[in-house]
Parts: C-alpha cells; structure tokens; sequence
C-alpha cells in the first residue's frame, strides 16, 4: 500500500488517518494512522491561516507572526507581499525587539509581523481572499496564507419576501416591513427603492434608528395587467440588499 500526503498548508506535527476495508470476517475494518512532521521555510504563528470577522463599528484588524524555521538554510527575506482581494489591506513589519501580541503569542528580534485589516465592508457574507508573498528560502519560496472574512450586511429585513395585498376594501394594495440596522449605520446613509415604477416606496426612520419600509401600487403608473413581481433593495456604498415583492395570489 501506498500513501500519498499533499503537504501543502501544513506545518508541524500532522495525523493524517486511512481506512481499509477487506473480507476478513474477524476484522474487516482497519484504520491506520499516518503521523509526519512536516517542515516548512517558516512558522507561522498563531496559524498559519488568517480569519476575521469585519463589524462597522471597531477596526477589523489581525496580526501574525512569521519565524524562520529552524531547521531551514539560508536567511528569511520576505519581498513581494500582495494581497489577491481590494477589500483586504496587508503590511508587514520586521521585529526590532520582544513583542507581544494579542491571544498571547510574542514575535522576537528578526520574527516579521504581518498585519491584515479590512477597513471598509466587502459586503454580507463569508470572503475568501489570500496573501502570498516570496521568502528568499530554498524549500518554500512563495508563500500563500488563505483569509477569511466573515461580515454581517449593514441591515437585515423583518421578512424574507414582502407579499403585498388590500386588508380593506378601497385600502390601497401594499406591505410593510421593518429593516434593521447594525447599530454603526446612519438610516440617513441608506437608499431605498423599488422597482419596476408599478410600484412605490415610503420609508421612515423609527427612534431605534431603523427603517419601516411601506411599498404600496404606484397611482401614477397604473398600468394594465395583473400586478408584477417586484424587488425593493436598500443600498449603502457597494451594497444592496434585496427583498422580494410579491402581489397577493403569487
């Protein structure tokens, strides 16, 4: 049997496991456990991935250590640092003395740091992005670390679809909705509209600084035909959230 181990983004004490199934009837299952260390041009600490996770109303900021690996030739150089996403800023600084970092950990005399921020919102989600940067070492000379953003949108709709409809007769046909916004966001920054012109948009601020939203037909585009499906988005910077608009029946 043969075991092949992609090495790639592993440093360290790795297990890796293999199950075998065979038709011995005393024991057809067999698992086998693959210990290695893997050594790499540096250590990165304390991962050697980084994750964040963006809020509007403190810096979104995350540092990391990166040491030579002792076993490895030649002297750390780091040139080339790029990062592959416009939403993720990267610096990088050389250690002059001790210092300690957040969660713990401490850089020493020759150790980089390497600082990834997210200063604006790269939208609701979860964001994917990579720093790569070169090494001047023999056994790794690009080194790639993955990113990963996680950022709530700016506001979230009480409901998923807005169904509009008459509760009364001679009521105009419309619905409402509440939007709410993180606690960082102005409502003077959000626009709100609806389309196609069928339709038409009230919107009002609350005193918890949210926004009640009221989409109701258009009178002054009273088009022929049955009512279209709509979409009301709300929009800040570079993004949109969009709900929806159903007519009654649909």
């Amino acid at each position: 049997m043969k075991v092949t181990v992609k090495t790639s983004g592993y440093y360290g004490t790795v297990t890796k496991s293999v199950a075998l199934k065979s038709d011995d009837p005393v024991r057809p299952d067999v698992s086998l456990k693959v210990k290695m260390v893997i050594a790499g041009s540096v250590l990165m600490l304390p991962s050697n991935r980084l994750l964040l996770r963006y809020r509007p109303d403190r810096p979104t900021l995350a540092k990391m250590v990166i040491r030579q690996d002792p076993t490895e030739t030649g002297a750390l150089e780091i040139s080339g640092l790029a990062s592959s996403e416009p939403w993720l800023q990267v610096r990088l600084r050389k250690a002059d003395e001790a210092e300690t970092l957040e969660r713990g950990f401490s850089a020493v005399p020759g150790d980089y740091i390497l600082e990834a921020e997210v200063p604006d919102s790269p939208g609701g989600g979860l964001h994917r992005g990579e720093v790569s940067f070169r090494t001047g070492l023999p056994r790794e000379p690009v080194i790639r670390i993955p990113v990963t953003v996680t950022a709530r949108a700016f506001g979230a709709p009480s409901v998923r679809k807005l169904s509009l409809t008459r509760k009364q007769p001679g009521e105009p046909i419309g619905g409402q909705l509440n939007f709410r916004l993180l606690p960082a966001v102005d409502p003077e920054g959000v626009k709100v509209t609806v389309s196609p012109d069928r339709y038409r948009v009230e919107v009002r601020a609350t005193e918890q600084r949210h926004l009640q939203v009221r989409v109701l037909v258009n009178p002054d585009n009273g088009g022929d035909g049955p009512l279209p499906q709509g979409v009301l988005q709300f929009t800040r910077g570079n993004e949109t959230v969009s709900v929806p608009v159903v007519p009654a029946g649909e």
